[in-house]
């Protein structure tokens, strides 16, 4: 037995089962504890567990907070919020289960590639605030959103790790490399004077997260923790486009207010902020509208039309990131009935057809439209879940085309070109 009360593996020294979750091996560790892949002994469900350091355990005040936060964020459901199944305290040790992620989260991805192109950030930077502007609506902050807080699975993120904001060290240095470690790179100046926090801590992290995965490194470079959260409260921010001279200037003013000294200053909202970032990335694109019609020169008289099945926002953000460069209508349903009355009054090209809905569904849909002649011809494409429960023998003689999860945008570009080649005329994803 260890000196906290969990009964250790001989071989490995770490706990063996700890509030009914037996543990499988260690899934990762940081300032604030382990994550450990575990499984639930009577559900059979592996999660992610995480065990905080005892002396945290020790504050009533964090402890009280922390299983009151945790709660809460149990209550979230949202496609880019890491499920929170179970939170408490046993032996003097908080513990926080999740669903587990198959992936790496957005800082050991930076680590690897330094920086992301926009094509590449922005889609995933429309998810995290997808997921903290839900959070905010149901009265959380986030207050420690880092690139090590967002995880990815293929193309798609989560968010994770609500209530946990970490104590900073300010001797902390920083790494090999330059890049600065721990919470201090994304810290709101009303983080370090100790004021009452509100949403726009998380607008002030998100802009420095989109600036790191632009730039390749967090927005104030410093020698230490205590110089970083210096800078935060004092110094300007700086130029992304300084760094990174492709970038037009225009993204300076989306970084200058995300990172305002005064939150009065910020944007109101992430969506908003991502939103302005992704217009000042392409000033003469399209706005980010699903049924905007984009015409060019030699433009079909017809638009193609393509209806989109699904109450996933993740899903809607990586079609939407797809059809960016097209000439289609784009409209969108939630569920099988109301696309079915959509599909019969105006006639899609294209149905994408998320099969994450209510059992049958995805069936009752492909049948209604290969038996009305005016849908007869229209092209379903299935986004399937390997978890979904599906009749594939019954959808496939009925359906074109499928493509699994995670998909990324490009793949689900090339796929609607090749149905609809009319709609894709010169594209930068060529």
């Amino acid at each position: 037995m260890s000196s906290d009360g969990f009964e250790l593996d001989p071989d490995t020294g770490r706990p063996q089962q700890v509030a009914g979750y037996r543990i499988e091996g260690v899934a990762g560790r940081g300032g604030m504890g382990v994550v450990y892949r575990a499984q639930h002994v009577h559900l059979g469900r592996t999660v992610a567990l995480k065990l905080l350091n005892p002396e945290l355990a020790a504050s009533d005040e964090f402890r009280e907070r922390f299983i009151r936060e945790a709660r809460a964020a149990a209550e979230l459901e949202h496609p880019n919020i890491v499920p929170v199944y179970d939170a408490g305290e046993i032996d003097g040790r908080l513990y926080l289960a999740m669903k587990f992620i198959e992936g790496i989260d957005l800082a050991h991805l930076l680590d690897e590639e330094t920086r992301l192109s926009a094509d590449r950030t922005m889609p995933l930077m429309e998810q995290l605030a997808d997921a903290l502007d839900a959070a905010h609506k149901n009265g959380l902050i986030h207050r420690d959103v880092k690139p090590a807080n967002a995880l990815l699975e293929g193309e798609r993120l989560y968010l994770t790790d609500f209530g946990l904001t970490r104590r900073v060290d300010s001797t902390r240095p920083l790494t090999a490399t330059g890049r600065a470690v721990g919470t201090a790179a994304y810290l709101a100046p009303e983080q370090i004077r100790g004021e009452p926090l509100d949403r726009r801590v998380d607008v002030y992290a998100l802009g420095c997260v989109i600036y790191q995965c632009l730039a390749g490194q967090p927005p104030y470079l410093r020698d230490t923790d205590m110089l970083i959260m210096w800078a935060h409260v004092g110094a300007e921010p700086p130029s992304l486009a300084t760094v990174q001279p492709e970038l037009p200037g225009a993204v300076d003013r989306v970084i200058k207010k995300a990172l305002a000294k005064s939150r009065e200053d910020r944007y109101d909202s992430c969506g908003e902020l991502v939103h302005e970032m992704k217009r000042a990335l392409n000033p003469s694109g399209p706005m980010d509208m699903p049924s905007q019609q984009y015409h060019t020169q030699g433009a079909p008289e017809r638009l193609p039309k393509v209806l989109l099945v699904t109450a996933d926002p993740g899903t809607s953000l990586t079609v939407e990131a797809a059809l960016q460069r097209s000439r289609l209508t784009l409209s969108q349903a939630a569920d099988a009935a109301t696309a079915t009355e959509r599909a019969t009054n105006e006639p899609p090209d294209v149905v994408l057809l998320d099969t994450n809905m209510e059992d049958g569904g995805a069936l009752r849909l492909v049948e209604a439209l290969r038996a009305n002649e005016a849908t007869r011809r229209t092209k379903v494409v299935l986004l399937t879940n390997p978890h979904a429960r599906l009749d594939m023998s019954r959808l496939a003689p009925m359906v074109d085309d499928y493509l699994s999860y995670p998909f990324p945008p490009l793949q689900l570009f090339n796929t609607l070109r090749e149905h609809i080649p009319e709609a894709f005329g010169e594209s930068r994803w060529h």
